[in-house]
């Protein structure tokens, strides 16, 4: 695991989840718009509970991503820091090791 590739994924999907925030949000205020407007029908009410439906399920998928690159910022964190205690600890083996 090379920690600085985990670290740009996990900043790579935390934009795309603020990106997708955002979009989801402008599309919001214009179904919000559309349908506090006087259209008033069987199709609105139909349409209303779609959106509903795809603004709840895409809000739960934009918090899952972000998780996710939370997830692999910390990840990272942990490994490299892992890494660094070994490799201090290697360096103060009593080991009479060559350099490399």
């Amino acid at each position: 695991m090379v920690p600085a590739e985990v670290s740009a994924l996990g900043t790579y999907a935390y934009d795309l989840a603020d990106v997708l925030r955002n979009a989801l949000g402008s599309a919001a205020k214009e179904v919000d718009r559309t349908c506090g407007s006087d259209w008033r029908s069987t199709a609105s009410k139909s349409f209303a509970k779609g959106w509903d439906e795809c603004r709840v399920n895409g809000e739960a998928i934009i918090d899952a991503l972000t998780t996710m690159a939370n997830s692999l910022g910390v990840t990272a964190e942990t490994h490299a820091g892992a890494d660094n205690q070994f490799a201090a600890e290697l360096k103060s083996s009593s080991l009479d090791l060559p350099p490399l």
